[in-house]
């Protein structure tokens, strides 16, 4: 087996089959990064003619001559195939080290262990220790404080009618009292956005890119008056909130069950509300983000971490300093 450079279409290729994938390990965000001033370099592992593993490597420079190397939400392998995880490792530890890379980090996009919508453990729940496991005999390091978490609604051969079923009273009742309110829903060109934050994901997500707005009519004018905007970015088998301004408290209600019917009906499979900062006691600062998407009886992910390799131990030593 050997490891050696790709292109970007075997590597989009190789992605798309993959049951973890996520647009930050996409061409696109490759694109976002290079102008983020990252270098960024494909790696194909094979056997003969066919592809393993595969993942994209991003480089920046540190203690000037030498490197850092960050794969974004992981490499595309089996973790759970410890023997193909440990030969990958090395070949491309070999290749790091030949580039003047000192240490490798990774945030594979794979949950940890089964929690629930209170974000509660699920007792004897399905878990991925044996992956992290792997990850540790090829010499990654885990991150102290580093588990992430995301919130998000499995869509699988489900209908609009189950899923609202599953929401909260007052969730339900505040997506109706938004509809009583006269607050509507549509789809926007990204061209007429004046929001920094999209026009700077649009120059490298293109039509992955939806904007969405929550509007009233107004009675006189028959006008259509603006009230809150939310960007949301398809990729994959998901949908995925990024980012929004919002003032209006019902207009949150009314774009997200919008954009979840939206998803179940073009096939997506997940539904994501994305990062979630894991408060979740009644109180706490925090705690309304986690209770509103507990609402949509979204479930809480807890994802592995983040892991560094060190390519040059040595030196790594000397830069942790």
């Amino acid at each position: 087996m050997y490891l050696k450079p790709i292109d970007a279409n075997l590597y989009e290729s190789c992605l798309e089959k993959y049951p973890f994938q996520n647009y930050e390990q996409s061409i696109y965000a490759a694109n976002k990064l290079i102008d983020e001033g990252y270098a960024i370099e494909y790696l194909g592992y094979f056997n003969q003619e066919e592809c393993l593993a595969c993942c994209m490597i991003a480089t920046l420079p540190i203690m000037k001559v030498f490197k850092s190397a960050w794969i974004p939400k992981g490499m595309v392998i089996d973790y759970t195939d410890k023997a193909l995880l440990q030969s990958f490792t090395r070949a491309l530890k070999s290749y790091l080290y030949d580039l003047k890379v000192i240490y490798l980090e990774i945030d594979p996009m794979i949950y940890s262990q089964q929690r629930d919508k209170d974000g509660t453990v699920v007792p004897n729940g399905l878990n991925n220790f044996e992956m992290i496991d792997n990850l540790i005999s090829c010499g990654f390091e885990k991150q102290e404080d580093s588990s992430h978490f995301i919130s998000g609604i499995d869509l699988t051969y489900r209908t609009s009618d189950e899923i609202y079923e599953e929401f909260s009273n007052s969730t339900c009742q505040n997506i109706q009292m938004a509809k009583a309110m006269g607050i509507k829903v549509k789809e926007i060109s990204n061209e007429d956005v004046n929001w920094e934050e999209v026009e700077h994901m649009n120059r490298f997500f293109n039509n992955q890119i939806h904007v969405l707005v929550s509007y009233k009519v107004d009675e006189d004018t028959q006008q259509e008056i603006y009230l809150d905007y939310f960007c949301f970015i398809e990729y994959g088998k998901e949908i995925v909130y990024i980012a929004s301004k919002n003032n209006d408290f019902y207009s949150k209600y009314a774009i997200h069950w919008y954009m979840i019917q939206q998803a179940i009906h073009s096939g997506y499979y997940f539904y994501s509300f994305n990062e979630l900062n894991p408060v979740f006691q009644q109180g706490k600062d925090g705690y309304d983000d986690f209770d509103f998407t507990r609402g949509f009886n979204a479930v809480v992910y807890e994802l592995m971490g983040n892991y560094i390799l060190p390519v040059n131990r040595s030196l790594y030593s000397m830069y942790k300093k």
